[in-house]
């Protein structure tokens, strides 16, 4: 184990206590957690599978969004066409 002191090492912070923290592998990134597990890895292809029930169902959604936004627009335009319509109080 390697100890840290935790905060920069700046005089105020010499009374700062040690803390044990685990050493860092030195194998390069390449090189974690491949060792001999390279066929129980998913693939890109399988990656895709996976993901393609999601990009349906979420195309979906959006689709389904838009058609509230377009609904919502249309009541908003209808009721600002109502308001200038309608006679101001300050007329009178």
């Amino acid at each position: 184990m390697i100890f840290h002191q935790l905060g920069s090492a700046s005089p105020g912070n010499m009374n700062r206590p040690m803390v044990e923290r685990p050493e860092r592998s030195t194998r390069a990134k390449g090189q974690r957690g491949n060792e001999g597990e390279s066929s129980d890895m998913p693939t890109a292809v399988s990656n895709i599978d996976n993901i393609q029930p999601h990009k349906v169902q979420w195309k979906k959604r959006s689709e389904e969004l838009q058609s509230r936004i377009n609904e919502l627009e249309e009541e908003n335009a209808l009721l600002k066409q109502q308001l200038e319509q309608r006679p101001s109080a300050n007329q009178g």
